[in-house]
């Protein structure tokens, strides 16, 4: 692992236990993020505000590191803020690779999720695989990780999963589960958080 690393969601779920873990094994963090109320104060971090679109930030975080780990993703798509899975999967992973490269960074992590694929049904699945797709053109040495569900305190399916059971957001009449077909009838589909 380099010295210095560009983390990309520094102050996401999983972006804190990244930075966090990062910092234990002694290294400098340039973190990226649209806030950063909730960075550790530690010298090692330095915070970078901008987001996945903003070139001059992103040219700016990556000053001096030899590595960017990307972990921005949603699970939720809001059409009307410019928020959706084809914005922040697909172009926004384009545009870290492009900082990277315009940059000389050398090595790529990128966070996927398990399920992506040419043929997947969900639209979250096909981005991840899209931007994978990208990431593997790019050019850079490069790791993909493909996580389940992550779970733990302050985790956004977690909150998710609550606010159903507390019909505070839909659907409101039944609790979501997995599984295919009508309303989960089909086959059975295997989740491993």
């Amino acid at each position: 692992m380099p010295d210095r690393v560009m983390l990309t969601g520094a102050t996401g779920f999983v972006g804190r236990a990244v930075l966090d873990e990062l910092l234990r094994r002694g290294k400098f963090v340039n973190a990226f993020a649209r806030k950063g109320d909730d960075l550790p104060r530690d010298e090692r971090v330095q915070f970078v505000k901008g987001d996945l679109f903003d070139a001059p930030a992103l040219d700016s975080s990556m000053s001096g590191c030899s590595a960017v780990i990307h972990l921005v993703g949603i699970i939720m798509e809001k059409p009307s803020a410019g928020v959706t899975f084809e914005r922040i999967h697909v172009e926004g992973t384009k545009s870290v690779i492009d900082a990277a490269a315009r940059n000389g960074v050398k090595r790529f992590v990128q966070m996927s999720a398990l399920g992506a694929r040419v043929d997947a049904q969900s639209a979250y699945h096909k981005t991840k695989w899209r931007a994978e797709e990208i990431v593997r053109g790019s050019g850079l040495s490069w790791t993909i990780f493909r996580p389940s569900m992550i779970h733990g305190p302050h985790g956004e399916f977690l909150r998710q999963a609550a606010n159903w059971a507390r019909k505070r957001a839909m659907p409101f009449l039944f609790m979501p589960y997995f599984g295919s077909g009508a309303f989960g009838t089909g086959r059975k589909s295997l989740v491993q958080p």
